[in-house]
């Protein structure tokens, strides 16, 4: 299907391959391909399926002498109807859609500017929370990972539960990713202290303290005593000192 005013120019190191137009469609040509058994094929060009990768941005699938590529749609464009891109500059979308990839959509500009732009378009101010292609959380699990947390369970069990890594849970809980949620913000200043049973490597709980100093109070080995826990006898005597454990009363 033809569109009145579209151009079509030659895909950079896919000459004779394919073609991209100013409108951002992509198309292969009319080519006859010998195959390594000696069969000759004539294939007809035709429009490309463009494929949306994980960012929102369209890529083209292209094949050349068997090598395979998913260039970005919106670098074809620009490359061949803008010219090649200026050391460190960007490709920016005017209008903030990435689907838009016609070349009066496309400019080159600093990071930067690219950065102002996306703020200026509230394209950050959509990206946030669930709404980043990168969150794995949702909105309504931060209110219950801080609860949580709260309540002593550690990253590391928390971070199991929802398949990301303990740093996530981290920011999450202190607030230095996730800050927007709206159903329980956290407010300015607040810490969740990782201590006792809250750091991914505790093997005592806060039940555990009690018993631990009546039994060192006793006159029990602290040896003895680590080895009923399963930890190192310097373990319990930080808890006799007073170097660990010390929110326990």
């Amino acid at each position: 299907m033809s569109i009145v005013n579209e151009i079509w120019k030659d895909v950079v190191g896919f000459e004779g391959y394919y073609q991209v137009s100013n409108l951002g469609r992509v198309r292969s040509l009319d080519r006859l391909i010998v195959h390594r058994d000696g069969h000759r094929r004539f294939y007809d060009g035709q429009l490309l399926v463009l494929v949306v990768g994980n960012c929102g941005y369209y890529r083209a699938r292209l094949n050349k002498n068997s090598a395979k590529a998913m260039p970005l749609v919106h670098k074809l464009v620009a490359l061949a109807f803008i010219g090649d891109r200026p050391k460190g500059c960007q490709i920016n979308h005017i209008d903030g859609r990435k689907s838009n990839n016609c070349v009066e959509n496309l400019e080159y500009c600093s990071g930067l500017d690219n950065i102002r732009h996306a703020y200026a378009s509230g394209l950050f101010n959509n990206a946030i929370g669930e709404n980043s292609h990168h969150a794995k959380l949702k909105d309504s699990d931060i209110p219950v990972i801080r609860d949580r947390i709260l309540q002593g369970h550690t990253h590391k069990a928390i971070s199991k539960d929802y398949g990301v890594s303990t740093t996530t849970i981290s920011r999450a809980a202190s607030g230095y990713c996730w800050s927007r949620n709206q159903a329980n913000p956290v407010p300015k200043g607040f810490y969740f202290p990782r201590v006792g049973s809250a750091t991914s490597k505790a093997k005592l709980t806060e039940a555990d303290i009690p018993v631990i100093r009546q039994r060192l109070a006793l006159g029990d080995a602290q040896a003895a005593i680590a080895r009923g826990y399963g930890v190192d006898p310097k373990t319990i005597r930080c808890i006799k000192t007073g170097q660990t454990w010390g929110h326990v009363k």
